[in-house]
């Protein structure tokens, strides 16, 4: 557990924090993926940590002591500063001295205690980070984690990306989840072959997903059509013969708004039902490798 000081320098290595160096101590995350293993402190030296399937540290061993943690829906903690580790809720850095997790590395601040953000998401309310701002996961952290603080994603995020990570210019011969040939994708008999449990686990992820985006699209074209209808009648009352220029005025821009929220319900429609199609060709994907 780091103490209070002057001055902290967080180091990153693709994308994960790796040291965090202060006046007084210095702090090394040892991972084999995205699992936490260990911390290893100058101060209160080694202790080996075990997680969930989102990353929560729920046991941490030393030489010393044995903690174990449980958290509420939101990660919430009573007794997390009492901790000899640094990484608590969905495998992210606690700060002890903020009482919260700063998501994105650095990005937002986001408070167990209080379930929410403490700064609004800049993609709210009509992007990905969804109608309230300071929400976290949308108000669903049970189904959702959000390590980017800026919009939710499924627990497939991380199933899939440990699975399929993103193809690199360099070889890592020998490490799970790397293959030889990186200009193509992995392939899913070889990943079959290295990881069934969690290509089953991600299979039923897909499926999940599917259902939801399966709803969201229909959510979305019902409103489409709702909202082309409204701009539909709207147009009707501006061809009336007898009415006041300013009764117009006003018609012809309740018709203008409703004709972009049917826009803005096709564009998210059309997102859907792309994410669909991904979410197929994935499944059928694993189909032909199981079969």
């Amino acid at each position: 557990m780091l103490t209070r000081t002057s001055t902290r320098k967080f180091l990153y290595q693709n994308g994960k924090l790796n040291n965090i160096i202060t006046n007084d101590e210095s702090l090394i995350l040892f991972r084999h993926m995205d699992k936490l293993l260990s911390e290893r402190s100058t101060t209160h030296g080694q202790a080996l940590t075990a997680g969930n399937q989102s990353n929560s540290i729920l046991i941490t061993i030393s030489a010393e002591k044995q903690e174990a943690h449980a958290y509420s829906p939101y990660g919430y903690e009573p007794y997390f500063h009492t901790a000899f580790t640094t990484t608590g809720f969905n495998g992210k850095p606690i700060d002890y001295f903020l009482e919260g997790y700063i998501l994105g590395n650095g990005h937002r601040l986001f408070k167990p205690a209080t379930m929410r953000f403490y700064s609004p998401d800049e993609i709210s309310p009509f992007g990905a980070g969804g109608l309230n701002a300071y929400a976290y996961c949308s108000g669903d952290p049970i189904n959702f984690l959000d390590p980017s603080g800026r919009s939710r994603a499924t627990l497939l995020y991380k199933a899939l990306k440990k699975l399929f990570p993103t193809p690199t210019t360099k070889k890592q011969v020998g490490q799970p989840g790397h293959y030889d040939d990186v200009t193509s994708p992995p392939s899913y008999a070889k990943v079959l072959s290295e990881h069934p449990s969690e290509l089953s686990t991600a299979k039923a992820f897909l499926r999940e997903d599917l259902v939801s985006q399966t709803k969201i699209h229909e959510f979305h074209k019902v409103e489409k059509l709702g909202y082309l209808q409204a701009a539909f009648n709207e147009h009707k009352k501006t061809e009336k013969f007898f009415q006041m220029p300013s009764t117009k005025k006003i018609h012809k821009k309740t018709e203008s708004e409703f004709r972009a929220q049917y826009k803005h319900h096709q564009q998210l429609e059309d997102n859907a039902l792309r994410k669909m199609d991904q979410l197929k060709t994935m499944l059928a994907q694993i189909r032909v490798a199981e079969s």
